[in-house]
């Protein structure tokens, strides 16, 4: 992905690059968990292709509730 569509994506991007998997995904406020026990604080919402490869990712950071 280049800069302008990493930019025009508000910076967010899932990609490989060097070998690497690289992911960069705003971190917000979060939203209670549907079990109540957690706070998600970052999802893909579903599996996403990684630019230029094969790859599907998905995403959930949590924090506890």
């Amino acid at each position: 992905m280049d800069r302008k569509a990493a930019k025009a994506n508000g910076g967010e991007y899932i990609r490989v690059a060097g070998g690497y998997l690289e992911i960069r995904q705003k971190v917000g406020a979060g939203h209670v968990s549907s079990t109540g026990k957690s706070k998600v604080v970052v999802s893909t919402s579903g599996f996403k292709p990684v630019e230029g490869s094969e790859l599907r990712v998905n995403l959930t950071a949590i924090t506890k509730n």
